[in-house]
């Protein structure tokens, strides 16, 4: 997620991870509640929960976690970095 969306853990990322934890959630209860009278979908939505909240443990994690890359650990690729001979950032297009 970092990757695709640009800035999403930098000084701002508690709050984008907040904002993706209340619209997951509200996604979960929107299922739930519309749904409410299928058990087969009830029971669907409750096995994709745990699923749903590891991953917005591990986005509110990443705030903490990423904020400088382990040294060697070889992040961003030389194909990313900016500097002498690198391509261009595509915000220059």
């Amino acid at each position: 997620m970092a990757v695709a969306i640009d800035g999403a853990f930098d000084e701002r990322g508690l709050l984008f991870a907040l904002a993706y934890l209340a619209i997951r959630v509200l996604g979960i209860l929107v299922y739930r509640v519309g749904l409410r009278g299928d058990p087969i979908h009830q029971r669907a939505i409750l096995t994709f929960a745990p699923v749903s909240a590891i991953a917005m443990g591990l986005v509110l994690a990443g705030p903490w976690s990423m904020t400088r890359p382990p040294p060697g650990c070889g992040w961003p690729p030389s194909s990313l970095r900016s500097g002498p001979g690198s391509p261009p950032a595509a915000a220059t297009f």
